[in-house]
């Protein structure tokens, strides 16, 4: 699940909800690097499920966030869950993999 709530496009809808467009490619390289992070702990490149702990906190300290959950989990089920919607290429990914 986290590999379509940290999609890149959700990642940008992040900075473009929280106001801060100008730190898009910054929150981005964020992902980037928690995931080489990861990597680097001996976790598969596409477990964001390991990367999701260190993005959440350098993301939410980068964007100023506040009232954005206190955990990851509520992080991910309370801020970036409901950023996805119609008309993005991560929602018609996610739905085509559930529903097929």
């Amino acid at each position: 699940m986290e590999s379509y709530l940290l999609d890149n496009e959700v990642v940008a809808e992040l900075c473009e909800s929280a106001g801060q467009r100008d730190n898009m490619v910054a929150a981005i390289d964020l992902r980037y690097q928690a995931i080489a992070d990861s990597v680097a702990r001996g976790n598969d490149s596409d477990d964001m499920n390991s990367a999701a702990d260190p993005f959440f906190t350098n993301v939410r300290r980068m964007l100023r966030l506040t009232r954005s959950g206190s955990s990851t989990d509520a992080f991910l089920a309370d801020t970036i869950a409901p950023l996805i919607r119609r008309g993005m290429a991560v929602y018609a990914e996610l739905r085509t993999d559930i529903f097929g």
